[in-house]
């Protein structure tokens, strides 16, 4: 007795992708097998424009801040919404997805050059 192919519904979204199926699709709906017809749909939106930040000195948040890093240590960060935080910087560039208003001189530690990314 053959059994009859069972299609699969997209049930709810998840982070998890085994390594035997990717596919992608609307929650109730079938999925769509990735292959070359179909490739897994992104939303690839490169950074068109850096402006130099001046620690201290605030500006019109960018959609990410680019630390180029010379000697390690913490750097303080005024986000969009006026919350701060605190990261670790290592030596070397770094991109961090954050809209930052300023880079807070009271509680940065790290050597580096800023740029928001917008």
């Amino acid at each position: 007795m053959a059994l009859e192919p069972v299609t699969p519904v997209v049930a709810t979204p998840s982070s998890i992708v085994t390594e035997q199926v990717v596919a992608y699709g609307a929650v109730g709906s079938a999925p769509t097998a990735v292959d070359p017809t179909h490739p897994l749909p992104v939303a690839d939106c490169p950074y068109r424009g850096a402006t130099a930040m001046t620690i201290g000195a605030e500006q019109t948040p960018g959609r990410a801040i680019l630390i180029d890093c010379s000697v390690a240590g913490r750097v303080a960060l005024k986000l969009a919404d006026d919350t701060t935080l605190t990261v670790p910087a290592g030596a070397g560039l770094a991109i961090l997805p954050f809209a930052v208003k300023a880079v807070l001189a009271s509680g940065t530690t790290a050597t580096a050059s800023y740029a928001s990314l917008a």
